[in-house]
């Protein structure tokens, strides 16, 4: 009798700890949505083709709203190429230096939490890159646009983005191809490096912060022809897929700059699946994530589902 009374408390303790346990589970859903490439296209109107635009960050600014009103854990990027375009994007680079930036008060506006610079950015020489840095409320982005005097890297390598409890890096990288499309006064002290090198280096850094999500913000198209890398960084445009196949962490890549669109997995060289999207150019597509997260009980599971919008 007393061992049977014995196991009874046994499995009644069990039976606590265990509704115990999931009791403490807690579900996150996160949305992330990014843009890219949106070259200017920030009101809905081209004045260059002097015509009404149906895509541009206006319409983009109240699709973010309406997630938002949704869902609070709402995290907005962008992949870059945004100092060139439209003549309203050309002023405010060249003509008024003085009055707030166009493209940083609509960015702000919008609540964007993080953006990686793209060629058509420093194409627009220091003295506009460089204000904008200071004016914008999120970071610019890009681990491998390095300076040559520290060499640390000229922008932010990663950002770290709570959002109820989740912890979200968000790592950018810029196509190392700059150079052969811009003279160097435009980008005087930086260097810009090998993508996927400089990955793998970061990629120990981030998780050190122990984040629950790593993210791949890239101004680079995506190309699975170019999973291997020759070695010759200045010519390698696309290097997306090679960063995917040999550097093993990333749970989404959000691609830029080739203005093509993508939406599916990829299967590492590790044998990992991560969420691969591409979002066009100006404004036409949004990318998103959708992301579901639980935690406790036998730890953190993630369901990642993508859109393209």
């Amino acid at each position: 009798m007393k061992g049977k009374m014995i196991l009874s408390w046994l499995l009644l303790v069990l039976y606590i700890f265990s509704a115990s346990s999931c009791s403490r589970q807690k579900e996150v859903r996160l949305v992330i949505l990014a843009t890219t490439d949106v070259h200017g296209a920030i009101l809905p109107y081209d004045f260059i083709e002097k015509k009404n635009l149906n895509a541009s960050l206006s319409q983009v600014s109240t699709y973010v709203k309406n997630v938002r009103r949704e869902n609070e854990n709402v995290i907005l990027l962008d992949g870059g190429d945004n100092l060139q375009g439209q003549p309203e994007i050309y002023y405010f680079n060249f003509i008024d230096t003085v009055s707030p930036h166009l493209n940083a008060r609509a960015m702000n506006f919008m609540r964007y939490d993080a953006c990686t610079a793209g060629n058509h950015d420093i194409e627009t020489g220091h003295p506009v890159y460089d204000r904008l840095v200071n004016k914008y409320t999120f970071p610019l982005l890009a681990a491998n646009a390095v300076d040559q005097k520290t060499g640390e890297p000229y922008f932010r390598p990663f950002t770290i983005i709570e959002r109820n409890g989740i912890k979200v890096a968000v790592f950018g990288l810029i196509t190392p191809a700059v150079p052969t499309w811009l003279p160097p006064e435009l980008y005087s002290g930086i260097e810009f490096r090998d993508m996927t090198v400089t990955a793998k280096q970061w990629m120990p850094v981030m998780k050190k912060e122990k984040p629950d999500l790593i993210v791949g913000l890239f101004h680079s198209g995506w190309d699975e022809r170019d999973t291997i890398n020759d070695g010759d960084n200045s010519l390698f445009e696309n290097g997306s897929a090679s960063v995917a196949w040999e550097v093993p962490g990333f749970d989404i890549i959000f691609c830029g700059h080739d203005h093509k669109t993508e939406n599916r997995k990829f299967v590492t060289s590790a044998g990992d699946t991560l969420l691969i999207l591409d979002g066009g150019s100006r404004s036409e597509k949004i990318s998103r994530a959708d992301i579901v997260l639980t935690m406790g009980g036998n730890g953190l599971k993630k369901i990642i589902s993508l859109r393209m919008l």
